[in-house]
């Protein structure tokens, strides 16, 4: 019995939090010789996995190679260069998901707002503040209020 798109994508998720970055590879072989690699959760999860073994040239060539890129996909790789400390390459990626046509959901918000204090990119930080408002967010979640409240501290606080 040959494992399924399922089975795959929770085997690559151990890769990842275990980081073994050669058996990320082989499961990588067995996704494309069997077809699972237009798989949108198996796609995802090389993404994640990649990025989490510090590959992000593997991850960002899998995500190029997506088709129909959402914002789970586009997640998994700015969630890769954050998890690598390349805050500048992660932060790039909004402008370019949104010029595809693809919205920011709360998961891209908590995780790009702390890379924006952290970058002490103001211009972009209130760029996604305006977005939260105009899309109405604060209804959705309380801890993007938190947030950006911190933001704005360590904002401040570095005039």
């Amino acid at each position: 019995m040959l494992p399924n798109h399922v089975m795959v994508t929770g085997v690559l998720a151990a890769c990842a939090d275990l980081s073994p970055l050669f058996h990320g590879k082989e499961i990588h072989g067995f996704v494309i010789k069997n077809g699972f690699d237009h798989n949108v959760f198996v796609s995802s999860a090389l993404v994640d996995m990649y990025g989490k073994c510090h590959d992000m040239n593997s991850a960002t060539k899998v995500f190029d190679e997506m088709q129909n890129r959402n914002t789970v996909k586009w997640n998994a790789l700015i969630s890769g260069y954050i998890h690598n400390f390349d805050l500048v390459n992660a932060l790039k990626l909004i402008p370019e998901m949104l010029k595809e046509g693809v919205g920011l959901n709360l998961i891209t918000l908590l995780t790009v707002l702390p890379a924006c204090q952290d970058l002490e990119d103001v211009k972009l930080g209130r760029s996604l503040h305006g977005l939260i408002v105009k899309v109405g967010f604060f209804d959705l979640d309380d801890s993007l209020a938190n947030v950006l409240i911190d933001m704005y501290t360590r904002f401040s606080s570095n005039e």
